[in-house]
């Protein structure tokens, strides 16, 4: 018979049994075993996966499943700090870690990873520069057809714990907040770049790169707003600054900020706040 989803008593994961079949005709051992889904939509995406592995095997091969890590990363499109994540990677592992063949690649060896290239740095740095980027290549691929889904479980509280006594540092320290009389204590003594980018920031609760994007095009003096890109989230939008954040360096020279620029920083644009 064909996979069907079950739940077993006294668990919280749906399971399958049964065969999957091709065309009527069983191509796979009989299967009984928990789709680790807590609900049976879940149950359902994990039979269709499996069902496009196992015609594939039977369509193609043993070759079907030897994608390696190399395959897997070069068809990844990566974002800049993606790819330099996977370049650190690639430097620590080596060889071992390209030609390794992607059905071998489980998310507790993921996880392993990290503690192995990043022995000194906290879970979540690991979770950040490790895990997530090898997890997202490998389930890219999935998408494309070329191998299957894969999921990796979190670093544990006690894991976090254990790792920050090794390295003898806490992570998760908790931030505090800036207010108005430490952004008027770090003006007093910050260059003119700094503080603007720093009064615009807190005013606005602009991200950095958001920050340092502006243009001329982005200002609109009358009405009093700058308009921010979209960024982690939330889409693009005008926001409100107030008259102060306007107008206050105008009694200035505009030029003075533009001859100050870092040479090559083309990006760094916050001048623009105070030409008026």
């Amino acid at each position: 018979m064909p996979l069907e989803t079950y739940q077993r008593p006294n668990t919280k994961a749906w399971w399958v049994k049964g065969r999957i079949e091709y065309n009527g005709q069983p191509i796979s051992e009989y299967i009984r075993c928990s789709t680790g889904a807590r609900t049976k939509s879940g149950a359902v995406d994990w039979i269709a996966q499996e069902t496009q592995r196992q015609i594939r095997r039977y369509l193609l091969g043993e070759k079907a499943q030897e994608l390696t890590c190399s395959d897997v990363i070069l068809t990844y499109p990566a974002k800049p700090y993606e790819a330099k994540a996977l370049i650190k990677i690639i430097e620590a592992l080596g060889d071992d870690f390209l030609y390794k063949p992607v059905k071998d690649i489980s998310g507790s060896y993921i996880r392993g990873l990290g503690f192995q290239i990043m022995p000194n740095a906290a879970t979540d740095t690991m979770r950040r520069e490790v895990v997530t980027p090898i997890r997202a290549a490998i389930n890219c691929a999935h998408d494309l057809g070329k191998c299957d889904y894969i999921r990796v479980k979190a670093y544990t509280t006690q894991e976090r714990i254990d790792q920050d006594t090794r390295r003898g540092k806490q992570s998760r320290v908790e931030r505090r907040p800036a207010d108005q009389t430490w952004i008027a204590k770090f003006c007093t003594h910050a260059d003119m770049h700094n503080a603007a980018l720093v009064r615009f920031m807190f005013e606005t609760a602009a991200r950095i790169d958001q920050a340092i994007s502006l243009t001329p095009e982005d200002l609109d003096l009358k009405g009093k707003r700058v308009w921010l890109k979209a960024a982690k989230g939330h889409a693009a939008q005008w926001v409100a600054i107030s008259h102060d954040m306007m107008i206050q360096p105008a009694t200035q020279a505009t030029h003075e900020l533009e001859r100050k620029m870092p040479h090559g920083t083309a990006r760094v644009r916050l001048r623009v706040i105070y030409r008026i």
